[in-house]
């Protein structure tokens, strides 16, 4: 049996391909768009690149003679794109979108409704039998659904210039505007802009940090304007020289007397004023400066501290528009420390501990509470009174510091007062060199007899080593 067969009148394929309708107009549809893309996405990737350029204003800040090459450059793209897509443009037929369709089916279903029995058509059993596997096949065919269409072009685009041009307009989508592409017509003699007269255009982008999206001035009214600190003003001109103005008091830098009026303008709001652009279709705003508040940082209880001598000291940061960074340093408070035995003598010079906090890595560090969590226990002053001052930082480099709080730096505990005693000598050594010969003097002391102080000759051993 083939595909085609003669018809008989008993027989019709269309009544059996109708419960299989949509899914063959579908699976043709996905067939025309595999055939458009892969002949026109040179086209689509130029439109998109040229659309990207016109939005992001690059054709207005490069001379004339560099446009003229790009537009040179960009027809004969044009034309060559045209040339690829009539080149590989065909026409997907019916009988395509069929076969795909009964490829995607166990048995060929498809192909069977559309055969005629070819031998034993008077026998009504083989008849029956005939029948009986159309019904089947009818079956099986009405299962059927739609194939997707293969839009992959890697092997016609190894370069993968259609994503650096979907990147690049989706970067002017976000970043540009597509009221800038009108700027185009300025650009040929007696072109829109210079025919209405001089025009303009603005931006205010807040720091990156506050997480403010960047305005479009020219679609902005006359009125208040609520900026953040540190906003960066963009204005540029267009037309006559000297046909717009520009008058601000929100920099608080003055303006030079004699100064030429200047294409592009920019300055940054550091104070509340007023920004005004005399001229025709001049615009005026009251801009208030929304001041970067200072962080806060606190310390929230008391540590916690386990058996081993691991800390955890609780604390609570807040920016108005987050954390950046902090820390903690702690020193010891030599005034609170009990000078007896071998903590009577000067300590050595030793440099305050400073240790990183821990700042959320997804959530919000505008207001968090997190933990200082570090194992002090072996560090000289453990055991020993320390101050700890906690430190964080905005992006704008303000900087709050909590006062100093007291508190014993956590250690290991020893239940055992042997070891105890041993922890203790450790520390007048690490407090100072000078007690040395004072502590050797003791651990020789303790194990002169060690039948009487050790529970074992291990231990003994080892101390009489050490010594």
């Amino acid at each position: 049996m083939t595909l085609f067969t003669a018809k008989d009148d008993d027989h019709s394929p269309e009544q059996g391909l109708k419960s299989i309708r949509w899914p063959l107009r579908l699976t043709w549809a996905g067939i025309w768009a595999e055939v458009l893309v892969q002949a026109f996405w040179p086209l689509i990737a130029l439109v998109l690149s040229v659309l990207a350029v016109l939005m992001l204003g690059l054709h207005d800040s490069v001379p004339m003679s560099v446009v003229t090459g790009a537009v040179v450059a960009v027809t004969l793209a044009a034309v060559g794109a045209l040339v690829y897509a009539l080149r590989h443009l065909r026409i997907p037929r019916r009988i395509e979108a069929l076969t795909r369709l009964d490829a995607s089916l166990p048995g060929r279903p498809i192909q069977a409704l559309m055969d005629v029995q070819a031998i034993g058509t008077g026998d009504d059993a083989s008849a029956a039998v005939w029948q009986a596997h159309q019904r089947r096949m009818a079956a099986r065919a009405a299962a059927a659904q739609a194939v997707p269409a293969d839009l992959r072009i890697a092997r016609r685009d190894p370069f993968a210039l259609r994503y650096v041009a979907l990147l690049a307009f989706v970067t002017a989508l976000v970043f540009g505007s597509v009221l800038r592409i009108g700027s185009v017509a300025g650009l040929t003699a007696g072109g829109g802009a210079l025919a209405s007269g001089p025009v303009w255009e603005g931006w205010a982008e807040p720091p990156r940090y506050t997480g403010k999206p960047t305005l479009y001035l020219s679609d902005l009214a006359e009125g208040p304007l609520n900026l953040p600190a540190g906003t960066l003003i963009t204005l540029r001109m267009y037309g006559e020289v000297g046909a717009l103005s520009v008058s601000e008091t929100v920099s608080g830098q003055p303006r030079p007397e004699g100064d030429t009026p200047a294409i592009v303008q920019d300055f940054k709001v550091s104070q509340s004023g007023q920004i005004t652009i005399d001229g025709p279709n001049g615009r005026a705003w009251d801009v208030t400066m929304l001041p970067d508040a200072k962080p806060q940082v606190e310390i929230a209880g008391p540590p916690e501290v386990t058996a081993l001598g691991e800390m955890q000291l609780p604390f609570v940061a807040r920016d108005d528009y987050g954390v950046e960074a902090g820390e903690a340093r702690i020193d010891l408070d030599l005034a609170a420390v009990d000078r007896r035995y071998g903590l009577a003598i000067d300590p050595d010079p030793r440099a305050e501990v400073i240790v990183p906090l821990s700042l959320p890595i997804a959530g919000d560090r505008r207001d968090f509470e997190e933990n200082l969590i570090d194992d002090f226990s072996k560090h000289p002053w453990a055991n020993l009174p320390v101050t700890v001052t906690l430190s964080v930082l905005d992006a704008s480099e303000q900087q709050a510091t909590t006062p100093p709080t007291q508190m014993t730096l956590p250690g290991r505990r020893f239940f055992d007062p042997l070891a105890a005693a041993v922890i203790e000598q450790r520390r007048d050594l690490l407090w100072a060199k000078g007690n040395a010969d004072t502590v050797a003097q003791v651990l020789r002391a303790v194990s002169y007899r060690p039948e009487d102080v050790f529970r074992s000759d291990t231990a003994a051993l080892r101390l009489r080593r050490l010594i």
